[in-house]
């Protein structure tokens, strides 16, 4: 592995992926003849840092997704919470981040492929630094996604970088149809192939309405005139 200031190249397999991070998280390993499993049953080889990928995403998996908390938006705000049923990505990146500009492409074809399917795709920029060349970059490349900047919390960190865990640039988080985060770290050359599993899957059965009960009913219900 080397190191080029925050930058970290990271060696999977044969292939050379990039990530960018403060602090390099755990060193590569050469990956098993078989290759493991996550918990959400895609192969360590697609996740950024194989088998050695952090804990702190690893044990987000089969999790219900943490709150994303957004401080402005490029293009319309989107609760993930408000789309149950479908699939979303989260991609945590910066404009500082050359691995996270290099895969921008790649985002916008990935929208563009599922654009009538139930995916929803939202990149969450570092709260940190980069911010101000983020509209500027979006209108170059053509985004055609919405972009979050990520809201300040202690120690100038971002609040959903801590609750999701992230470390490093760019980090692409998949939740699937029912809120359930299934894979956490993945190199951007694997999200197409993580959304086409997680679209297969079917939706979950919609939520029975509880009737109004007791202290719960409405004032006047149920009683004569």
């Amino acid at each position: 592995m080397r190191q080029f200031g925050i930058c970290t190249a990271i060696v999977l397999f044969t292939a050379v992926a990039a990530a960018c991070g403060d602090a390099a998280p755990p060193p590569a390993a050469a990956a098993p003849a078989a290759a493991a499993t996550t918990a959400a049953s895609f192969p360590d080889a697609w996740f950024f840092y194989g088998e050695k990928r952090p804990a702190a995403l690893r044990n987000l998996e089969g999790k219900p997704a943490p709150k994303l908390v957004a401080e402005t938006w490029i293009g319309d705000a989107v609760d993930p919470a408000e789309h149950r049923g479908k699939v979303i990505i989260l991609d945590f990146w910066g404009t500082w981040c050359p691995p996270c500009r290099k895969a921008i492409p790649k985002n916008i074809e990935l929208v563009e492929k599922f654009k009538d399917q139930d995916l929803v795709f939202i990149a969450v920029h570092d709260a940190r630094r980069g911010w101000d060349a983020a509209p500027g970059m979006a209108k170059q490349t053509g985004m055609n996604y919405p972009v979050a900047l990520d809201k300040t919390g202690e120690n100038g960190a971002g609040i959903s970088t801590k609750a999701f865990g992230v470390s490093f640039w760019p980090t692409y988080i998949a939740i699937d149809r029912r809120g359930v985060v299934r894979a956490a770290g993945l190199q951007p050359g694997r999200v197409e192939q993580v959304v086409t599993a997680l679209l297969a899957e079917p939706k979950p059965e919609p939520e029975p309405e509880s009737e109004a009960t007791g202290d719960d009913a409405e004032p006047g219900a149920g009683s004569e005139g």
